[in-house]
Parts: C-alpha cells; sequence; structure tokens
C-alpha cells in the first residue's frame, strides 16, 4: 500500500510541475510600470474624437433627430462631462460657427498636431482645410484616472 501511495505522490508532483511549467508567459505578473505607458496619446484621442464627432454629424444615430450637434458633442466617448458647457462658453456658436469645427461647414480633411503636453493635461493643434483654406485651432485635453479626455476647443475669435 505505501507503494501506492508513493506513486500517487509522484504522479500528483509530476503534475502541478507540468502545469506550472507550462503557463502561458501573459498569466505570469509582469513588473512593469503603471498603465500609462500604454495610455493612446492626446493627439491619438483627439483624432479619434474628431473622427467620432465628424461621422455623428454626417450620419447621426435616430435618437440624435431635433438636436444632432448637442448628441454628437456628448455620445463620442472622448469628452469630459461637461465638455458641452464649457464650448458653450467660447463664443463661436453665437456667430454661427460649430464649436467643435470652428466653421459653419464640415472640413475636406482634418490633422492633429503635438502642441504641449505633461501629466495632466495637452494641447494639440487641428488643422481643418477647406480646400486651400487651413483653419487652425486647438483642442485641450485633461488625464482623467489615466484616460485623455477632450475638455476643450479654442477656436479662433469670431470675425464680426
Amino acid at each position: 500500500m505505501n507503494k501506492y501511495i508513493v506513486i500517487g505522490l509522484v504522479i500528483v508532483i509530476f503534475v502541478m510541475v507540468y502545469f506550472y511549467l507550462s503557463k502561458n508567459e501573459s498569466d505570469q505578473p509582469k513588473n512593469e510600470t503603471p498603465k500609462t505607458r500604454d495610455l493612446p496619446s492626446p493627439q491619438h484621442v483627439a483624432k479619434a474624437f474628431y473622427e467620432a464627432y465628424l461621422s455623428c454629424m454626417k450620419n447621426p444615430a435616430e435618437e440624435a433627430f431635433g438636436n444632432v450637434a448637442m448628441y454628437c458633442q456628448t455620445h463620442t466617448g472622448y469628452t469630459v462631462s461637461d465638455f458641452s458647457q464649457i464650448i458653450e462658453k467660447g463664443g463661436v456658436a453665437q456667430a454661427g460657427a460649430d464649436p467643435i469645427i470652428c466653421s459653419q461647414s464640415p472640413p475636406d480633411s482634418f490633422s492633429v498636431e503635438k502642441d504641449t503636453e505633461n501629466k495632466k493635461s495637452a494641447t494639440v493643434n487641428i488643422l481643418n482645410t477647406f480646400g486651400e483654406r487651413v483653419i487652425s485651432f486647438q483642442a485641450v485635453l485633461t488625464n482623467q484616472q489615466d484616460t485623455w479626455l477632450v475638455s476643450n476647443i479654442i477656436c479662433p475669435s469670431p470675425k464680426s
């Protein structure tokens, strides 16, 4: 009987060693710095925000009926919770411009360029192209719990 106990223990130990050695490396804890290293950059988030916003404005969801601009401002997933109230204070909407794209019409294309960045906030330059004409403005982003979110748009002053 002792022989069977020894054989059983050897088998159990063998199985345990086998499973321990065959573990996938991704299951092992890694000694890495916090996840901020894997965060999308502020430029990436600003670009994704503008792509989502322009797509929403072009093809709004049914629930956006009657207030497409407000819906698209608040349903991209890339803005701070009080974003609509912040951009409303900017004044370009009163001049007839969309406060997100700083113009009355959507651009032919846009690009995003890095400006300034620290751990808590970043500013990126947005260039909207309308044929030969380019409008430059800034998007301000805030790092909230290791996530970059658009917190403001700074449009050029409306011309009177």
